[in-house]
């Protein structure tokens, strides 16, 4: 990398903070703020155009994403809703490439095979941007589950459909039975590759003991789940979301407190930084992708977009609601498990957003000559942007009121008191435990000052976490324990820097006593946003 190239990365990286803090400040979905900073500065002559090469993207941003996803969700929900996920993110994906093919072909003349392609790199729901929206609002939790497993399974649908349609293009053989066949092989195949990483990484992470080494190792797995299959002609989207999900069911049987405690620091600043970057250079491609289309033909692309747009909107609700009024009987018959409330499936209706995959696919496919000897590309190209800009903005806008007007947003604030509810009964049972385990120990073995101690901790433990309980059964505020001890806390912090600058504590000294108020702070913030 040249110095320009280095300044370029530099600058992305500092606008990433910069928007970042901006989105932070005005409550703006992040993901929007990037998109959008992006298209003003690619926009601005002077910038010089960003080129970037959709494979290396590819194989760089998505797989930390896929699997960082894969990590965060529930296995539990996962199974649940295995079917209703599998009917949106497989059928839903053929379903919409099929139908845009269709539309396409009947009003504008399009390659049945140009528009599937279409079809296929608009169709799937983007994993990350989604899950950015939603997240801001206070939704039930089945609904956010299968919102974010459609969006990490539907890219391998999608990504396999494109190679097959641009392999038909290119002069190959399109058999609907052979790739039935390849879809399903590689499906099974790369979950299973991706449970084998995944198992593999953490009996190494075990044997090597060292939380630094470990959190390599950690960032070395999804690059190794995803390349593998994507070097022999699959997607990799299922193995590094399978790496994922089995890290995250096995991983306390392998990995250290003090190991995890670092991961999540680490891990969360990655996803963040490449969250940002991926979708900065969505809006920088604009420049790129107006350049290369003929502006004598920016009428038609239009036309294309506003229709594509549409009927891509009007085939997500078919599908979801075709789905979702299936009698009950039959759904679970073929596996489909519970079907969907219609206030659900309106939501997910909604939450279409196209985002990066979408344009890394259409970055990535080769030029093609459709019948009438133009370049079909550009089109591809055009119409994919404006999807993804039209979607984002859209949803964001949109989302927030539905979510209220459907009474989603109380119930998904009940939810969310009953799981935290639960959550401190459980903590008082494994206090409770503690309790009583302690009056096993043997004061011959222990000294009899150290378990008085530690009763005495424990047991204002459990008084602090009753009294939780008991203002929540009565409807009264949480309790302001840990907003005291922050301040006093920052009461001992500035003493400590007192002593400090007085000489009378040394450097290591100073950064061992502020380490261990930093993780205490921490663990009373996350108590504090826990019972908000």
């Amino acid at each position: 990398m040249d110095h320009s190239g280095i300044f370029l990365a530099f600058a992305l990286v500092g606008a990433v903070a910069f928007v970042g803090a901006i989105a932070k400040r005005f409550n703006i979905s992040s993901v929007i703020a990037f998109v959008i900073a992006g298209v003003a500065i690619g926009l601005v002559p002077i910038v010089p155009v960003v080129h970037i090469e959709p494979e290396i993207v590819l194989m760089l941003l998505l797989p930390p994403l896929l699997y960082s996803a894969g990590v965060g969700m529930s296995w539990r929900g996962l199974k649940y809703n295995i079917g209703t996920i599998s009917f949106l993110a497989i059928g839903g994906v053929i379903f919409t490439a099929l139908g845009v093919a269709y539309v396409l072909n009947t009003l504008f003349g399009i390659d049945w095979l140009i528009g599937l392609l279409l079809g296929a790199i608009i169709a799937p729901p983007d994993a990350v941007a989604p899950m950015a929206i939603v997240k801001r609002l206070v939704v039930p939790d089945r609904l956010v589950t299968i919102i974010e497993g459609e969006g990490l399974v539907n890219d391998a649908t999608a990504l396999i459909l494109i190679g097959f349609t641009v392999s038909a293009l290119q002069g190959g053989d399109l058999s609907l039975l052979s790739a039935a066949g390849r879809f399903t092989l590689i499906v099974v195949g790369e979950i299973a590759w991706g449970m084998a990483v995944g198992r593999l990484l953490l009996e190494l992470r075990k044997l090597a003991r060292d939380p630094h080494v470990e959190i390599i190792l950690s960032l070395m797995t999804p690059f190794l789940a995803f390349w593998v299959p994507q070097a022999i002609g699959g997607s990799g989207v299922l193995a590094a979301v399978a790496a994922g999900v089995y890290v995250s069911w096995n991983g306390p049987r392998y990995i250290a407190p003090a190991t995890r405690l670092q991961g999540y620091f680490a891990w969360d600043l990655v996803t963040y930084v490449i969250e940002a970057v991926a979708f900065f250079l969505t809006g920088l491609q604009v420049r790129t992708i107006i350049e290369s289309a003929d502006m004598g033909i920016w009428t038609h692309y239009l036309a294309v977009a506003v229709t594509t747009g549409l009927i891509v909107i009007v085939l997500r609700f078919l599908w979801v609601f075709a789905g979702t009024f299936l009698p009950k009987l039959a759904a679970r018959r073929f596996g489909f498990g519970p079907t969907l409330r219609w206030r659900y499936a309106a939501v997910i209706s909604v939450t279409g957003v196209r985002g990066v995959v979408s344009l890394l696919a259409a970055l990535s496919i080769p030029d093609l000559i459709a019948s009438d000897g133009s370049n079909a590309k550009p089109m591809l190209l055009v119409v994919t942007l404006c999807v993804i800009i039209a979607s984002m903005i859209g949803v964001d806008a949109v989302l927030p009121s539905i979510v209220r007007r459907l009474g989603l947003a109380n119930e998904g604030a009940a939810e969310a008191s009953e799981k935290r509810s639960r959550e401190i009964q459980a903590r008082l049972d494994a206090v409770q435990k503690v309790l009583s385990e302690l009056e096993t120990f043997n004061e011959g073995t222990w000294t009899a000052e150290s378990l008085a101690e530690l009763r005495r901790k424990h047991e204002d433990r459990h008084i602090l976490y009753k009294r939780i309980q008991h203002n929540r059964e009565e409807g009264s505020a949480n309790s302001d324990y840990p907003e005291i001890q922050l301040r006093l806390i920052e009461v001992e912090r500035q003493e400590i820097a007192s002593l400090y600058a007085e000489q009378r504590l040394d450097d290591e000294a100073r950064r061992r006593i502020e380490r261990e108020l930093d993780l205490e702070d921490t663990r009373l913030r996350h108590i504090i946003q826990g019972s908000t």
